[in-house]
């Protein structure tokens, strides 16, 4: 039994009331002989005994009834075994559509059997106790959420082995989509009761979107599992080791505790026959960075994790190993043209782009940096036009030309952008521009604008899944405004909290062009002090580097394509995770000049072994875990829950059984008052 308020057992004291009045009533009653009493006494004993009986029963009635009065006034719940894995569904046939939770933190154990098993075993129970002539449907909930039966199903037993096929994947949640396609399937039910049954351990990174009340269709939430420690390997980079030498190179760990307890193990970094060990401890609720300072004797390293003690327990192993490149990859080139630089280094105007760039480097060649004061017609992928308040009409058309050919371009706002005429960033820019500086006092608001092409869509969603969050707190006091065009709303990535663009991209041709609407010095904004500034420009340059990023990419999300250079002589390409041939790949239907590799969803390191007419060479490819993925969950949500114990499986469903203490504390009054009446007799 659980209580639903249980303070007000407290009320329960009051039973003791009629007792202790009975005991002080008792003990100052004062005897007084009376012969004929005592004479009627000795000659009916058996009807005095009855009367001290009854006496005491009385006593005992009302110290009941005050005890059922506080246990009403808690809301009590018993144990409902007559429902259905817990849920309520009505009575009658049902249309269920279940959202069945299959992303990475899924595969965290409790015991010997993980979230997934209690999940599909939930899953199972609801479906084989729908009543006849429902029909039921599930939808898994990693990135991409998809539907497993194309449209609701009557036959159960069907939908069952579906979910017993299904297994965890490497992937994050996409809770929204999951609901939005629940929804839509649901809206051609011929059922009128329809019903929602989300099954997942509610991982906080995938699933904010149950604080919203649910639309149109209700829904029920089983949660599975329970919060469990956790270590992981946040991220790993790489950058040179300038004050060592230039073979050398710095590999810097980031280490986060998830729990109460505090952990105690290895970091060990594995680099060609080399192997370096830091014994660490990390704080409960911590985030600490290691580093190892080795020469660049390979291309890739790895690091893992070795847990020491009882109280280092790991609820996520997946997370304790990851893959760095070191070198081996294509070099994205970024130059950054200067237009108000200072003397102060942290008062220039590119000093915080230029800083997280370099920060933020996965591997030491990815980024190469070149910082000018004008424009030099030097190679790059990028250009970064930071503040620049004249470019020539030849540079303008070269920057054209570049762009077309598959570059991207950035261009940031600042004082003397707004103080000069700057013709050229009309000529350069392909939408109008309304006012170069206008005062405000707004901060970054979402980044969901309605955006149509998959590719843009995922960007918003990975922006305001990690990026923006670390951001909602800078301040802009001045931007730069467009005028409205009807190619505005589908290039806006990023908006002000007031709906006014913050960072517009607009393809050319094969390229991009970019604007960052306010300065990325703290001219115009405080955003460079923010925490999430480091990953924000990252995705600034890497979103505006277009193809060129992605053929130089050699670390994915999992899930995410790989692209590589196709050439006239290739023949097949073979995939490998370790030593293992996972598939090999012709060059049929593949993009002209490109390999096009698809579906990397394990975790680690995987060789791409391109084979052709003159021989064979290999490229490396990092597939790294969700970066939202982890084992923290919501702290409530607010639909209709089913409870869950701490044994990884969902509890005894409950359900209220006030109405039953009331009919108790009814029988028990109508017991006293028939009590009472025989005792007056």
């Amino acid at each position: 039994m659980s209580f639903g308020q249980p303070q007000m057992l407290l009320f329960g004291l009051v039973a003791l009331l009629p007792l202790v009045l009975h005991l002080i009533g008792r003990r100052k009653a004062r005897a007084v002989s009376f012969s004929a009493l005592a004479f009627l006494l000795a000659h009916d004993r058996r009807r005095a005994r009855a009367l001290v009986l009854e006496q005491r029963l009385l006593v005992a009635l009302r110290m009941a009834i005050a005890g059922l009065v506080a246990l009403a006034l808690a809301r009590p719940m018993l144990p409902d075994w007559s429902a259905d894995a817990g849920l309520a569904l009505g009575q009658g046939p049902v249309a269920v559509a279940i959202v069945l939770d299959d992303s990475l933190s899924m595969a965290s154990r409790l015991g010997d059997q993980n979230r997934m098993f209690a999940a599909k075993k939930r899953a199972r129970s609801l479906i084989a106790g729908l009543p006849a002539g429902s029909l039921a449907l599930v939808v898994t909930s990693s990135r991409p959420a998809r539907a497993m039966q194309p449209r609701l199903s009557a036959d159960l037993r069907s939908v069952a082995a579906d979910v017993d096929r299904h297994a965890v994947s490497s992937r994050p949640d996409d809770a929204a989509s999951a609901l939005r396609i629940a929804r839509r399937l649901l809206a051609d039910a011929p059922l009128k009761n329809r019903q929602i049954v989300v099954i997942s351990d509610l991982q906080k990174g995938g699933w904010q979107i149950l604080r919203r009340p649910p639309t149109a269709v209700s829904r029920v939430v089983v949660p599975v599992g329970t919060p469990v420690d956790d270590t992981e390997i946040v991220d790993v980079s790489v950058e040179p080791a300038t004050d060592r030498g230039a073979q050398f190179v710095q590999v810097r760990v980031q280490l986060r505790r998830r729990g109460k307890t505090p952990w105690q193990g290895q970091v060990t970094l594995h680099l060609g026959d080399r192997e370096v060990r830091q014994r660490v401890t990390v704080p409960a609720g911590e985030v600490m960075a290691h580093s190892f300072v080795v020469p660049a004797v390979a291309d890739r390293a790895e690091v893992t994790l070795e847990h020491e003690g009882s109280q280092s327990f790991d609820g996520q192993p997946g997370n304790d190993r990851r893959h760095v490149l070191v070198g081996g990859g294509s070099t994205l080139r970024v130059l950054v043209v200067n237009g108000s630089p200072r003397p102060v280094p942290r008062d220039d105007e590119t000093f915080f782009l230029v800083q997280g760039l370099a920060a933020g480097r996965q591997r030491a060649d990815e980024l190469r940096i070149d910082v000018t004061q004008s424009y030099s017609q030097q190679p790059w992928d990028v250009l970064v036009l930071a503040n620049v308040a004249e470019l020539s009409g030849a540079h303008v058309g070269e920057i054209r030309q570049r762009v077309a050919a598959g570059a991207g371009v950035l261009l940031t706002t600042g004082d003397a952008v707004a103080q000069a005429p700057s013709p050229w960033l009309h000529h350069l820019w392909p939408l109008p521009i309304s006012n170069p500086s206008a005062a405000c006092d707004v901060r970054l608001g979402s980044s969901r604008l309605g955006a149509q092409q998959p590719k843009t869509q995922a960007l918003q969603r990975e922006l305001g899944l990690t990026v923006l969050p670390a951001m909602r707190h800078g301040r802009v006091r001045r931007r730069l405004l467009l005028k409205p065009h009807s190619q505005l709303r589908s290039s806006t990535l990023v908006n002000y909290d007031d709906g006014v663009p913050a960072w517009v991209s607009v393809p050319y041709k094969k390229g991009k062009i970019a604007l960052w609407t306010t300065s990325i010095d703290r001219d115009w904004s405080d955003l460079p002090m923010q925490t999430g500034w480091l990953a924000f420009v990252r995705q600034l340059i890497w979103t505006t580097a277009g193809r060129k990023a992605t053929l130089g990419r050699r670390v994915v999300d999992s899930g995410a394509p790989v692209l590589l250079e196709r050439k006239a002589t290739d023949r097949e390409l073979i995939l490998l995770r370790g030593e293992r041939r996972q598939r090999t790949i012709d060059i049929t239907d593949q993009p002209p000049g490109l390999w096009r590799v698809k579906g990397l969803e394990q975790p680690g390191l995987w060789t791409l072994r391109v084979r052709s007419d003159k021989g064979s060479r290999e490229a490396f490819v990092i597939v790294r875990p969700p970066a939202t993925e982890s084992v923290a969950q919501l702290d409530k949500a607010p639909d209709r829950s089913a409870a869950s114990d701490g044994s990884g499986e969902a509890a005894t469903p409950m359900m209220p059984a006030w109405s039953l203490a009331l009919a108790a504390l009814f029988g028990l009054l109508l017991a006293e008052a028939l009590l009472l009446r025989r005792t007056s007799q």
